[in-house]
């Protein structure tokens, strides 16, 4: 290796632009500092080991989630944490350094049965208003995902009759 070329490795060790080598700076760094800090969790994201930042907004069933860095997060995933079933609700766009999104705690299992007879079921998060009932629900790992924001009763009955024939 020439003179040069150990000058080269020497300059770009960190990036190849200034704008790279403050980025990689930025998640050394987090990698560094955050395992230290108290929101610092370990999870299950769909089942797999992961490690995150989970932050308190001001409602309780409703957290902040931060990815480390070059980690992902997937949005409709469910969390095992604090012995209870979490969905990304929602992600951030941005996602330079890390992912960033929202979790709400789920509060039902909904079962069905499917065409082969064999019982579904799934994590999601079922909210009742005065006028209005919302329901969503995503599934886990792609197979499916159905957002079902029907504000009408008759949906509710049918979402109900069908978890109670599981």
């Amino acid at each position: 290796m020439s003179v040069w070329d150990r000058y080269e490795n020497y300059v770009t060790a960190r990036g190849r632009t200034k704008r790279e080598a403050h980025k990689n700076i930025e998640k050394a760094r987090l990698w560094r500092d955050l395992p230290d800090n108290l929101s610092y969790k370990d999870i299950l994201l769909n089942g797999e080991p992961q490690n995150v930042v989970i932050t308190d907004t001001e409602d309780d069933s409703i957290k902040d989630i931060h990815s480390m860095p070059d980690e992902h997060l997937v949005h409709g995933g469910i969390v095992d944490w604090e012995e209870s079933k979490w969905l990304i609700t929602s992600l951030d766009a941005h996602n330079e350094l890390y992912d960033s999104g929202t979790l709400t705690r789920c509060n039902h299992l909904l079962k069905w049965r499917d065409s082969n007879g064999d019982v579904q079921e799934r994590w999601c998060i079922v909210q009742d208003g005065t006028k209005l009932v919302h329901v969503i629900c995503m599934y886990l790992f792609g197979m499916l995902e159905t957002a079902c924001k029907n504000y009408s009763l008759n949906c509710w009955d049918t979402l109900r009759a069908l978890q109670t024939t599981a």
